[in-house]
């Protein structure tokens, strides 16, 4: 279940996440006054439970594998991960780590592991180029994996 600030659950199927956010309105006589709204979040958004709905503005934040886009939690692209936590309310963020069996080329961006090959995830896409794994009775051969044959003499 989604707890989400001021949260309520609509139905069965639709969660929905509230906040409160501060702004300002110009009443008819022409006074400005500052005031509280309620508004709904859209997309995946969470908070841990326990706000005070009478207590300062609180904010709903990305899940995991989300990154901030014009104020908005937008899906990293396949490959791509993020920690949890970004607020959409505040700058842009990018998915800038790599995922399982993915590796960073050098170059800035995240390369699927060919075949059977594996790396952990967490490589940094902009750091330098890191490699899969080559498997049981592979060898590495000119930057390459290399099938080892029985009876192969490997230098």
């Amino acid at each position: 279940m989604l707890t989400c600030g001021d949260g309520r659950v609509k139905g069965n199927t639709s969660l929905l996440c509230w906040g409160r956010v501060r702004a300002h309105v110009v009443r008819p006589t022409g006074r400005r006054t500052a005031q509280m709204f309620r508004v709904l979040y859209s997309g995946a958004r969470t908070n841990d439970a326990g706000d005070d709905k009478t207590g300062t503005a609180t904010q709903c934040e990305c899940l995991v594998n989300e990154y901030v886009g014009s104020n908005v939690c937008k899906p990293c692209d396949a490959g791509y991960t993020r920690l949890a936590g970004d607020d959409p309310d505040s700058v842009d963020t990018a998915c800038t780590t790599c995922a399982a069996n993915y590796f960073a080329d050098g170059i800035g961006a995240c390369q699927a592991c060919t075949g059977a090959r594996t790396n952990d995830a967490g490589d940094d896409k902009t750091g330098t180029a890191t490699q899969c794994e080559c498997l049981v009775n592979e060898y590495v051969g000119s930057n390459v994996c290399k099938p080892h044959y029985p009876n192969q003499t490997v230098n």
